[in-house]
């Protein structure tokens, strides 16, 4: 069978998305599709009318290519026009922007149609930067559109970009109706580019029990402001630069790393990693992304690993005014990886003024190793763990056990260790070993608390533990103990939060997801379901199903069950008065899901979470009312 044909040319490339598309989604799927279908519509009349042809417009997104730049340019700035003004007609909370970013260069193009090559992903790229229902395209295309005297340029600066050996400069598309004509009044700030070491796995848990299940869309909900007094900083995923892919772990676990120390810090606000980490592999503005994560600080940079030694170069940005409040380079050997990773947090803290009430030695990263080969064994154990099956608990076990042997002393293996035993207790092992599962899951939380007493992780499992075998005070205290050594962690308040929800105390419960729920402006389902399970139990049912949507919609398009958002749902929609809804999404719901019963969902929320009867009669009484089989 011959192979397809792969044809090679010049061509310009437009790729388009839009802004906000999973808030949109969440907050009326009906109305967002529908938009989205209307303003695809008018992309395609644009292009072909320019000559162009669409490749893809799956999703959110549009993928187009032209014979020349001045086509290309021409389509966006037309559609752009068209939908600021189609806009209008929409409120400010279903309003529908894209972001366009338009390249010259070679692709390569199938007879199917479909087009590759380093062409495509520089303009993608370039759509990452452009503004809300603006236009950027690249220092190319704008050699040939440079002169059209219907549109003005500002210089955007050269942006290392992944996958693209050298700095790719933009440029911002001003024209009369586009909303980049305000955004870039004056050419943008050259961004660094930025060099990292890394430390590997870090703290799995300390950067958010979320990050457990895959990561939503790349788009983001709106963030809420910083406050006044409280420092806030978003770490970016370091860059892997040393053109070698077994060194990601690197660069992820020197940004997670920080991560969790910084959430050892009181007095200053750190977004978890799951927020962070749908940037990883995107060249993005530090003040869009300052805007989207509520944050005034954003640290980047990136990692080169070559031979015995590595390349670190860090830096510290203030989004208020674009400066650079602190940056570094650091060229060691390898095994000084953990020395640069406590410089950087160190400094980090004290460019941004935080008081350290326990001095810099507050910084110590709690149950960590100095051992490499101990360090790569607990980051290969992070790594399967974050898939979150059966069969990922057993391989990230096998790692932990093995970080172990290289240093008995490595009091967070020891706690990860510990969590690997308790998810089998509660989800993924034979129901008749649950309770071995969990005696083996305490008794390593406790052996961590014995070589470390302030590792945080090692209390939020010991207290579930404590509370599923039934000592509910004793689990309070554990999960209030986790809070109080890693007040900026995400995990420790979500952990926490579960703990001291399912002992009955929601109002408690409610002010620890607040606050985790504000590290993680990207909605991915896990703490949102935890929130409208917290505001069904407190009866605040129009709360719960905001939560309850936002559940649904991040597990749209994911390998990711998404039943316990369904849960939530039914319950906030029949007590909320909403009883046909509720009744059309359970029948929907046991088409789908056959097994789908009040018995089924007692018995798993029973075995993973002990709630109390009182509140399993309330699903059970509302599943009922929905039709709900028994």
């Amino acid at each position: 069978m011959a192979a397809p044909e792969v044809k090679q040319r010049l061509a310009a490339i437009l790729a388009a998305d839009v802004v906000g598309y999973t808030r949109l989604m969440a907050d009326d799927e009906t109305a967002t599709i529908a938009t989205i279908g209307d303003y695809r519509d008018i992309f395609r009349g644009h292009i072909e009318a320019n000559e162009g042809r669409v490749v893809d417009m799956a999703g959110d997104s549009v993928l187009a290519v032209f014979n020349s730049a001045a086509g290309a340019v021409s389509a966006a700035v037309a559609a752009q026009v068209a939908l600021a003004a189609r806009n209008e007609d929409l409120s400010d909370a279903r309003r529908m922007d894209f972001r366009v970013g338009i390249n010259l260069g070679d692709i390569r193009e199938g007879d199917d149609g479909t087009v590759y090559g380093d062409g495509v992903n520089v303009a993608a790229r370039l759509e990452s930067l452009a503004d809300a229902g603006g236009v950027m395209i690249s220092e190319f295309a704008y050699a040939q559109v440079r002169r059209d005297p219907d549109l003005d340029f500002a210089d955007a600066g050269a942006h290392q970009v992944k996958n693209v050996a050298e700095p790719v400069r933009a440029y911002r598309v001003l024209a009369e109706g586009i909303a980049a004509s305000t955004a870039a009044a004056k050419p943008a700030k050259r961004r660094g580019i930025l060099y990292a070491a890394a430390a590997a796995v870090a703290v799995a848990l300390a950067v958010g029990i979320w990050a457990l299940l895959p990561a939503g869309e790349e788009t983001v909900a709106e963030a809420p402001e910083p406050a006044a007094d409280e420092p806030s900083i978003a770490v970016l995923p370091f860059d892997n630069m040393s053109g070698n892919a077994e060194h990601e772990y690197i660069a992820d676990g020197l940004s997670e790393n920080i991560i969790a120390i910084l959430a050892q810090t009181r007095g200053m606000l750190v977004i978890a990693r799951n927020s962070t980490f749908t940037y990883k592999g995107r060249a993005v503005d530090v003040r869009q992304v300052a805007e989207e994560q509520g944050v005034r600080y954003v640290l980047e940079g990136s990692v080169q690993l070559a031979g015995e030694r590595i390349r670190v170069t860090a830096q510290l940005v203030d989004a208020l005014d674009g400066n650079h409040v602190w940056s570094e380079r650091f060229d060691r050997p390898v095994t000084d990886l953990f020395a640069v990773q406590d410089e950087i947090t160190l400094a980090i803290v004290g460019a941004m003024q935080v008081n350290l009430t326990e001095g810099s030695a507050a910084l110590a990263w709690h149950g960590g190793t100095k051992n490499l080969d101990a360090w790569r064994a607990f980051e290969a154990g992070r790594a399967h763990i974050y898939n979150f099956s059966a069969r990922a608990i057993t391989l990230s076990r096998e790692s932990f056990q093995e970080a172990l042997a290289l240093d008995p002393d490595y009091a967070q293996a020891e706690a990860m260790l510990s969590w690997t035993y308790s998810w089998d207790g509660r989800f993924f092992g034979p129901l008749e070993d649950q309770e071995k599962n969990l005696a083996l899951g305490a008794h390593h939380a406790e052996a961590a608390i014995a070589k470390d007493a302030n590792v945080s992780e090692a209390y939020a499992n010991l207290a579930m533990i404590r509370f599923l075998t039934g000592n509910v005070e004793d689990a309070i205290t554990l999960a209030e103990r986790s809070v109080t050594l890693a007040p900026n962690s995400g995990f420790a308040l979500t952990a926490a939060s579960l703990v001291i929800h399912y002992a009955g105390r929601y109002e408690r419960a409610g002010v620890l997801l607040d606050r985790a729920e504000r590290m993680m402006p990207i909605p991915d389902g896990f703490v949102q379901n935890i929130l409208a399970m917290n505001r069904n139990a407190l009866g605040d049912y129009e709360a719960a199903e905001a939560y309850a949507r936002q559940v649904i919609a991040a597990a749209a398009g994911s390998s990711r069950s998404h039943h316990e958002g369904h849960e939530q749902l039914i319950m906030a929609l029949v007590n909320g008065g909403k009883l046909d809804e509720a009744r059309a999404l359970a029948a929907t719901q046991v088409s789908v899901f056959p097994a789908f019963s009040i018995a089924g969902y007692r018995a798993r929320r029973t075995r993973c979470c002990r709630e109390p009867e009182a509140l399993l009669e309330r699903y059970a009484e509302a599943f009922r009312a929905a039709g709900v089989p028994e």
